[in-house]
């Protein structure tokens, strides 16, 4: 597979494009964003895979998924970096949010499995682990050795609520939000519909303060570090990822 790169690490990502092709890929790793956008638009044929440094964008005041969408280049987008997942996750991770973005395109993402598994390793890797910047290092995850349902995701979620939500955070906005994210499942919510459903709580809220107070609540799960669970932006809106399976 093509996979280009865009870093501020370019040493270390020229380690990891080296093991890629030492697999049979074919790498090409940007530093500067004017050509790497340049590149992106511009291509006759589109690397299979596009693998993006975290610490580069602000996701929440810049979706490049989106950015993609509107220039009519539907290249598969992941971020090496992402501090999300922990090393037990991190390829259903990646393969989640593959399916959230593209599912609905004619990429057939299953062929991604081995390229996905040999970058996992890579990065896992004690010659690369210990150089990547990461937002915060990986938590603690013990794989459950069974297969996950939706109820065992119904139960970590509401044992996650408990732990997020004292008393005095009943009635927040975040808690609102977070009831409702929980409600509709792996299933993205839409700003339109968390606009309705809030106002059915009795909060009124602008669309502008709605992404406000998403992304805190983001930063406020990922502070509390309570299991392997983060608010994923996606196309049509945002859902709740659980890392509760093997």
């Amino acid at each position: 597979m093509t996979v280009y790169f865009y870093t501020l690490q370019k040493h270390i990502c020229r380690k990891i494009a080296y093991m890629l092709e030492d697999a049979g890929n074919t790498c090409c790793v940007y530093t500067e964003k004017s050509l790497f956008y340049e590149a992106v638009a511009n291509m006759k044929k589109a690397p299979d895979l596009l693998l993006l440094d975290y610490l580069v964008f602000n996701h929440d005041t810049f979706n490049v998924y989106r950015y993609l969408e509107e220039i009519n280049r539907m290249i598969p987008l992941l971020f090496y970096n992402d501090p999300l997942p922990s090393p037990e996750t991190r390829v259903r991770y990646w393969q989640m949010m593959l399916s959230l973005y593209y599912s609905d395109t004619s990429i057939n993402l299953t062929l991604y499995t081995p390229l996905l598994g040999l970058l996992a390793q890579i990065i896992g890797s004690d010659t690369v682990l210990p150089y990547l910047s990461l937002l915060q290092p990986p938590r603690p995850y013990t794989a459950c050795g069974e297969e996950t349902t939706a109820q065992h995701r119904r139960d970590l979620l509401i044992h996650t609520e408990e732990q997020l939500f004292t008393a005095k955070h009943h009635r927040s906005t975040q808690h609102a939000l977070y009831k409702i994210l929980q409600e509709n499942g792996e299933k993205p919510v839409s700003i339109s519909e968390l606009h309705r459903r809030l106002e059915e709580k009795n909060i009124f809220l602008q669309t502008s303060t709605i992404y406000a107070e998403l992304s805190r609540l983001r930063s406020y799960i990922r502070k509390k570090e309570v299991h392997e669970i983060d608010i994923c932006r996606t196309r049509t809106g945002y859902s709740l990822f659980a890392a509760d399976g093997c």
